[in-house]
């Protein structure tokens, strides 16, 4: 289906999320909105675990701020575009994701000058090590299960890009605006168009590229480790150690101190760069064994998008999934 790409034109930039007249954070009196919050910090280890479907060693628990961190994703093979190379900070995204990397996307070139593009949700997005970014990363991960020993996560976004018109399109209500090299703008309308309200933009944040293909960092690298680095902008004497500290800041604050990343993160990594067994069976080894506490229908699990290789990578584990 051919896409009219003047359909839409970028908007400037207007990220209701953070304007409280528009925004609702439900029980915001409570710090579960906080991307670095406490609040079931005991139950963590849990949550990380359900997070990598009863698999202890799937979702790891990272510095973002290490670049090493990186290395392997963005060294693997790859049919991504230049314009989208790198790892990407989703700087005003309220919502507990942080960075992508689009190196293990699967990518077609439609010969028209459009660009299909394919990810998996729960691999290569790295979310808050919070209650919020971790049950958000455990639900991306979960569902769309609907049968035993698949081998595919079930979870996708997709989009189609044209960057000689510096747009892409995920569906009637998504786009996203080409500022410059190192940025992309990501809107969200409150209808398509042709309707009321189809220009009423509802949420938008940036896509900042803050390390190339190649490893080395933007500028923006540098902004997003001060914001990781600074405290909350708005909080009381009662933050962090009680969960109720939010009752004593306006909605306004809320909204400003969800703009600010957890240093820590959590992520699914392709295979080849997943954390080596940490004990003898462990379900993280080459070639996953069944664990007693590892999900059944989940124990083979592993990365899609196997046709953008040769062969056995870092989005397969082995022959008997090429």
């Amino acid at each position: 289906m051919s896409i009219d790409w003047d359909a839409r034109e970028y908007p400037g930039y207007q990220p209701a999320q953070l304007d409280p007249d528009k925004a609702n954070v439900p029980c915001s009196f409570c710090d579960w909105w906080n991307r670095r919050s406490w609040l079931c910090c005991c139950c963590f280890p849990c949550i990380q675990c359900a997070n990598g479907l009863c698999n202890p060693c799937l979702a790891q628990r990272v510095d973002a701020l290490d670049p090493e961190i990186y290395k392997k994703t963005l060294e693997m093979p790859t049919k991504c575009p230049e314009e989208l190379k790198g790892v990407w900070w989703l700087q005003d995204n309220i919502a507990a994701e942080s960075l992508v990397n689009f190196n293990d996307s699967f990518f077609e070139d439609k010969g028209d000058g459009n660009l299909n593009w394919e990810h998996d949700v729960p691999q290569s997005w790295l979310r808050d090590y919070s209650v919020f970014g971790l049950c958000l990363g455990t639900v991306n991960a979960c569902l769309g299960i609907t049968k035993c020993a698949w081998k595919e996560w079930q979870q996708v976004v997709s989009a189609t890009f044209n960057f000689e018109k510096g747009k892409g399109k995920f569906d009637e209500f998504q786009w996203v605006y080409k500022i410059n090299e190192d940025e992309w703008q990501k809107a969200s309308y409150a209808a398509k168009v042709g309707e009321p309200k189809a220009d009423e933009v509802t949420y938008m944040y940036r896509w900042r590229r803050v390390m190339r293909g190649d490893g080395s960092t933007t500028a923006a690298w540098d902004e997003m480790k001060e914001v990781m680095q600074s405290p909350l902008p708005k909080k009381n004497c009662c933050a962090p150690w009680c969960p109720f500290w939010p009752l004593c800041i306006s909605k306004k604050d809320i909204l400003l101190n969800m703009t600010y990343n957890n240093q820590m993160q959590v992520v699914i990594f392709p295979p080849e760069q997943r954390r080596p067994p940490m004990y003898s069976g462990c379900c993280c080894e080459p070639k996953p064994v069944r664990c007693p506490c590892m999900w059944p229908c989940c124990a083979n699990i592993h990365g899609v998008w196997k046709k953008n290789f040769p062969g056995p990578t870092a989005t397969t584990y082995g022959k008997d999934s090429v």
